[in-house]
């Protein structure tokens, strides 16, 4: 069965080699797996509690194991043993015999029992200490379990017992009639950091992690931060044909900033291109467009003296440029006229203004239209009123935030544990509705985006401190826990909802 972390460690042997160290040459510990093996070493030399071991499949918990009795300055004094399903006491005494050059034992009887301890109290006294690891353990039936606490307390100053495995069997120890003192310690997923040092050491040259930020984040979402899937992970977008064809050769000048400088000439050549085509039509239609105007009938100002009073409407924002071209000739030959000196350039104001001096221009004319009143202009100021309201709605979407989401934003600080991520909103809902009953805390739901499509994510929170999440995570479900609930910062989830 391969161990929960998918590195090779066949190469370590814990009974025989004594410089089993180099053999984890293919990344360093990092800082909390450095952690856990001291304070393992610390319980072994020093407690005689039952050490119980638990994390999710891939946590590394293999990899602790293996590195836990690699520093042991005695190769003799530990023995790592693999648990199965046909492992039993039995097994586990002939094992620790043949350790110790003992004459072979093959049933778990009290006088295989009474030299096992004998032989542990004499090494013990000559300073020798055993460290029994059993990896796996998760695999081991409660009547197994139950022999391996009696059997911890045969010698507690003598032999120390460790154990490693998911979740859930550390149980029968607490329910053991044996009543053995277990002290449990839970191996939780790496934080952002220790995976992007995982993926310099393991794949990179220790310093510079070759992935991206992106690929970095999508690792972790795919892994949950755990070190065998982030591994895997990883792995699979080095070896992905995509990204070897993407990716640019070392010392080479970086495609995408080819592609940069590209895009930008292409757009400069698009901007000269459009301007010179522009002034080119102007040129060629303004004949065309003066003979419009020249025969065009102003319906609020009759006559054909009055229509460069028309004009100024040209300047607002929303005519285009023909027709200002257009107007400028009007208003010269308007100019010329000596009957229409009142139309000054004081006179033409910006949008509604030239209303009011429209009527005061038709009387010097001559011309027999009637003088339009402010009754007859008011339409016009009536129809800038709705370009006004239009911007209205665009205020009203700024804010598209779901209250689960404001909910989530309006906490400076804290912790969530993830839960789901989902492509289906209505998968994320349901989901949210089985459990929010039985966790602890509230259940939000935020959208993002993963892959280019919608991304449901259901966490529940938010929680002061880490430890008060991590007390949320064993108070779930058995069913819910298997999953690998993700302790996160909530300032993460923050930055990805803006």
């Amino acid at each position: 069965m391969e161990t929960d972390f998918d590195l090779d460690l066949s190469g370590v042997n814990v009974t025989h080699n004594s410089s089993s160290k180099e053999a984890f040459s293919m990344h360093s510990l990092l800082d909390s797996q450095k952690r856990h093996v001291e304070l393992l070493s610390h319980l072994a030399s020093y407690s005689e509690l039952l050490v119980a071991v638990t994390g999710y499949e891939g946590a590394g918990k293999s990899f602790i194991a293996n590195n836990l009795a690699a520093q042991r300055e005695a190769p003799d004094e530990t023995l790592l043993l693999t648990a199965s399903v046909m492992l039993g006491m039995p097994s586990i005494l002939s094992s620790i015999a043949a350790h110790w050059d003992m004459p072979a034992i093959h049933d778990d009887g009290a006088q295989a029992r009474e030299a096992i301890r004998n032989e542990a109290i004499d090494r013990s006294e000559a300073g020798g200490n055993l460290l029994l690891i059993i990896d796996q353990a998760d695999q081991l039936d409660a009547e197994n379990l139950n022999d391996i606490a009696h059997f911890a307390l045969l010698a507690p100053q003598a032999i120390s017992v460790i154990l490693f495995g998911a979740p859930g069997y550390e149980s029968h120890f607490r329910n053991s009639p044996a009543q053995a003192p277990v002290h449990v310690l839970a191996v939780e997923p790496l934080s952002d950091s220790e995976i992007a040092a995982l993926m310099a050491s393991v794949f990179g040259d220790g310093e510079v992690c070759p992935f991206g930020d992106k690929e970095l984040a999508d690792i972790m979402m795919d892994s949950g931060c755990l070190p065998g899937p982030a591994l895997r992970q990883g792995e699979q977008i080095l070896s992905s044909a995509t990204r070897a064809v993407s990716s640019s050769p070392a010392g080479g000048f970086p495609v995408r900033n080819i592609l940069a400088i590209a895009g930008v000439v292409t757009a400069i050549a698009m901007v000269f291109i459009y301007q010179w085509g522009a002034s080119s039509t102007d040129d060629e239609l303004s004949p065309e467009i003066q003979a419009q105007f020249d025969s065009a009938k102003d319906f609020n100002y009759p006559g054909a003296s009055v229509e460069p009073q028309a004009q100024p409407e040209a300047d607002s924002s929303d005519t285009l440029a023909l027709p200002d071209r257009a107007v400028v000739e009007a208003e010269s030959r308007v100019a010329a006229s000596s009957d229409v000196t009142a139309l000054s350039g004081s006179d033409i104001q910006p949008e509604g203004r030239v209303v009011s001096g429209a009527p005061e221009s038709v009387p010097d004319t001559g011309s027999d239209a009637t003088p339009v009143s402010r009754a007859e202009v008011q339409p016009v100021e009536a129809t800038a009123e709705p370009m006004n309201t239009s911007s209205e709605p665009v205020k009203i979407g700024t804010s598209s935030y779901t209250p689960d989401e404001q909910a989530l934003l309006a906490s400076e600080s804290g912790y969530i544990v993830q839960l789901l991520g989902s492509h289906s909103s209505s998968g994320a809902e349901t989901f949210r509705n089985q459990w929010q009953s039985q966790i602890t805390g509230s259940l939000y739901r935020y959208q993002t985006t993963y892959k280019g499509k919608d991304w449901f994510v259901v966490v529940s929170g938010v929680y002061s401190s880490r430890a008060e999440a991590r007390a949320a995570v064993n108070a779930m479900p058995a069913s819910l826990r298997k999953q690998s609930p993700w302790v996160r910062p909530l300032g993460d989830v923050q930055k990805v909802i803006r």
